[in-house]
Order: structure tokens, then sequence, then C-alpha cells
């Protein structure tokens, strides 16, 4: 984002004031109104400048969005390639990542480019800050409409038990591999953890699960096995 008024002196006051934690909390710092008008060199009209300027940048597109996200070689060439190969579907080229997709079949995508996506998604905190973005931006194109259209037709994955939690799997699995196991999860509108902590709602596990199953057991977290997760899921 190139947002007026936001200069690295006021981001760091930001932060300090506590309004600023993450990405998505530029998007409410209405919350903290009346700190931010009292704040060194800052006054009500600044405070208003800068929520237009933020307001105005909510505006985006796919390719702008990808390019923002730092994948490392993924700039606005290869954003248009997957842009027109998942038709403007975010959702699409999340769940293609996670399961491996070979990015090489697009022009102009090499192993290393292909490579750097799967990596980039396989990790937890890139997979929060990709769909929590999301919900605070508007898009261009049609694909708020198509973004809502997915949403509808997954209402049985935003509706099950799985639905907001964070799941980690451990162990050889029959039924997945492991970009496959987090695919899954993803799919729930649920959160893949690589390491059991305080915060982790679910554990499958499945042969040679190893320490995580210990851990699980240690801080009281709900444990499944394979087959067991499975059932839940066709209830």
């Amino acid at each position: 984002m190139n947002i007026r008024g936001l200069s690295e002196a006021t981001l760091d006051q930001l932060v300090q004031l506590g309004a600023l934690k993450s990405h998505q909390d530029l998007s409410h710092l209405d919350r903290y109104r009346d700190e931010i008008i009292a704040l060194e060199g800052f006054g009500e009209k600044s405070y208003e400048n800068l929520i237009a300027s933020i307001n105005e940048n909510r505006n985006t597109t796919f390719v702008r969005f990808v390019v923002a996200m730092d994948i490392p070689l993924i700039g606005r060439t290869a954003g248009r390639k997957l842009d027109g190969h998942f038709h403007g579907s975010l959702r699409e080229l999340e769940l293609a990542a996670l399961d491996r997709f070979d990015f090489t079949c697009l022009e102009g995508i090499g192993d290393i480019m292909s490579s750097n996506i799967h990596e980039w998604f396989r990790n937890s905190d890139h997979l929060l800050l990709w769909r929590g973005l999301q919900k605070e931006l508007h898009f261009e194109n049609g694909l708020d409409a198509q973004t809502s259209g997915e949403e509808n037709n997954m209402n049985k994955t935003t509706n099950n038990t799985f639905a907001g939690c964070t799941i980690v799997a451990t162990g050889k699995l029959k039924n997945f591999t492991r970009d496959g196991i987090n695919a899954k999860i993803i799919s729930l509108s649920a959160t893949p953890g690589s390491s059991v902590t305080k915060k982790t709602d679910y554990l499958i596990f499945g042969e040679k699960a190893g320490s995580k199953l210990a851990k699980a057991e240690q801080l009281g977290v709900k444990i499944l096995t394979e087959q067991e997760f499975m059932e839940m899921l066709s209830v």
C-alpha cells in the first residue's frame, strides 16, 4: 500500500500506542481515534487524511494483492499468469499451492518460482496474513462478487466442527500427503499448524506420530486418529 501520511515515524507511533499490531489493524484505526489525534504531530485533520488514504488503498486487484504478498520472484508478470489461470480466484490459488500444484505448467513460471509459491503458502503466518487481508480489502474486476459466491458455495465448510480452529497433523497418514492434509484443513476454514501449542485445537495423528502426540496429550489438546477425523467430516 502507498498510504499518504503513513511515514515510518507515524508507524512507530501507532505501534507504540498499541493501535497497530498487524496489517489488518490499518482498517480499524477508528477504534483509537481520540488517542491518535492526541499524538505528537497529529491532529483531527491529519487523522482524517490518514483514514481517507487508507480507505482509498483498500481497493485492489488479484494481481496487486499477490504482488503485495512479497512472494520471492513473483511480480506483476507472474501475477497476471496466475490471475488468468485461476480466473481471479485467490482461494483457488491458495488451495492449488497447498496441494503442490505444478505452477511450471504456466508460461513464464519456472521451478524456482513454483517452489517459492509452495514454500510461502506452507508458512502458517503467511496464510493468516493472506486470508485476513482479503477480508479488509475491496477487489476490482468483480472479484468481490466472485469471492462472495465461493463463500456461499462453501457454507458447508464454514459451518463445520473445524471452522476457525488450528489443526496440526503428524505422523504418516494413509489418505493424505502432508501438503494434502494441509489443503484439506484450509478447505474447512481452519488453519494448519506446524507445531503443537496451547493454541492448537486438534491434533490428527498417524503412524510414528512422535513428540507432537506427547505434547498434545500434555497440553490437553483434542487428539484424533485419521479415521476419527474422516468420520467427523462425514457427519
